[in-house]
Order: C-alpha cells, then structure tokens, then sequence
C-alpha cells in the first residue's frame, strides 16, 4: 500500500507537467495508470478510478486516439465489474473487443478476456441464486453460435470458460505470471463446475435408464475432471516456482507437503 500511494504521487506531479507542457497523449496514458493504481488498491477505490477513466475516454473520443479510449472503456467496464454493474460492464467489453483484438497489446486482450469471463461468472452465479432471473445482469437475447436463446447458467459458465482460455493464452504470451496463475486457478473452478453439473445429468440419464446418454455424458465428466487437474496442477507448479525461492531464503516450510498446503492456503 505505501508503494501504491507513492506511485499515485509521483504519477499526480507527472500529470500536472503533462498539462502544463501540453502533452495530451502521455497525460491521457498517466491517467490511466492513475486509475490502475486505485484499482489495484482495493475494490472501495473503485469509485476513485471513475474521474480519471472518464476524463481519459471524454479527451480520446475528441481527440480520436481509438487505442486510448478501448483502453479506458475496458478500465471502465472492471470498475462497473467491481460495482456489481455487471451488464454495464458487458456492453462496454462487447463494444471495445473488436478494436482490442486488432490493435491491443497482449496484456490489454488477456485483461479484457478475463473481465468478461468474471462478467459470465457472476451472471451464471446470480442464475443460481434468482433461479434463472438473469435478466438484471445480463442480455436476454444474447446470441450463442448461430441462433438467440435465454442463456442459462451453465451457458454462462461455457462462455466464461472460452474467454478464460483466451486470457490465459495471452497472459502466456505476455508472461505475466500472476495474470496467467490467475487465470488457472478460475480455470479449474470452472471445470470444477461443468463436471459437476454434468454428474448431475448423469444421474438423471441413468434415472431415467437412457443408457447411452448416461455414457455420453460420464464421458464428459471425466473430460471436465482432467482438464480441470491439469489447470490445477499447472497453477500450483507455477505458485511453487514463485514462493519456493522465498521460502528458502526465510529457512520456512522445507518439506514439500507442508510447502504445498502453504501454497494452496493463498
């Protein structure tokens, strides 16, 4: 927190320069990493980030610089995420991919990818606890592949789990670590649900002695199963690789097992 609010200082005199010297590219860029850094403070600084996200896409919109301003709506669309304003932060993500997927750099695509799998996620979580009113947080005629439906909550969580994909196919490019870990751990929550729901199915298929559906479908949970081991092992290898050099050098945990549980604790 005290490097947090060093960094918002020193980023605050650079902006008053920016302005005085009339260098409105680099301010709008200090704006928003202004707006990073209450972000990264915390979710009650959210609202903080708001003036200068607004500020940096009111001055790009006028000014036209488009990566700029997909830059600032995608800033955006987290804060609304943060909010609980989840079907704002939708429309600002659907209407900013296109640009971000044709100019953006490999970190704005993988933190765009992985907002809107949040944005799934809590729109599937909230299916679960309304009982499919989902309309509040979502878009009722959203279209799935080539036709339009009422998008149920596992829906949400296959749509979710494509963009989870694509961010952790970024974040790897980009070698972000954290961002890539971060990606793996919702990765096997995901699988982790999809394998439960379809043991559900399961059950019902064999209640209902549709045998073949019940092979059909036991084959998927244990597809489900694997993918979601292998994304868990995967995040804990890549969380050893980090703590173990400190853990070492403080003399802490040697023993693996024990290594692992402290891991796992984060």
């Amino acid at each position: 927190l005290g490097r947090l609010i060093e960094a918002h200082h020193g980023t605050r005199e650079l902006v008053a320069y920016c302005v005085d010297e009339n260098l409105s590219a680099r301010q709008m860029n200090l704006e928003l990493f202004l707006a990073q850094i209450f972000q990264q403070s915390g979710h009650f600084n959210s609202v903080c980030a708001l003036p200068h996200i607004l500020r940096c896409m009111s001055k790009t919109q006028k000014n036209g610089h488009d990566n700029h301003y997909a830059t600032a709506a995608v800033k955006l669309a987290h804060t609304h995420f943060h909010l609980g304003h989840i079907n704002k932060a939708l429309q600002l993500l659907h209407k900013a991919l296109p640009h971000v997927l044709s100019h953006g750099s490999l970190q704005l695509q993988g933190e765009t990818h992985l907002t809107l799998s949040k944005c799934y996620l809590a729109a599937a979580s909230t299916y679960m606890s309304n009982k499919g009113e989902v309309s509040y947080y979502c878009f009722e005629n959203l279209e799935v592949g080539s036709r339009q439906k009422r998008i149920d909550k596992v829906d949400w969580i296959t749509i979710a789990k494509d963009s989870l994909q694509k961010a952790y196919t970024c974040f790897q490019k980009a070698e972000m670590i954290k961002m890539v870990e971060e990606s793996l751990y919702l990765i096997a929550r995901v699988y982790n649900e999809l394998a439960l729901n379809t043991m559900k199915r399961v059950r019902h298929y064999r209640a209902q002695r549709d045998h073949r559906a019940a092979s059909e479908a036991a084959d998927t949970y244990k597809e489900h199963i694997s993918y979601r081991d292998s994304a868990s092992k995967r995040f804990i290898l890549s969380r050893e690789a980090r703590v173990r050099p400190i853990v070492r050098s403080i003399n802490y945990l040697n023993d693996p097992k024990q290594l692992l549980q402290r891991i796992c604790s984060f």
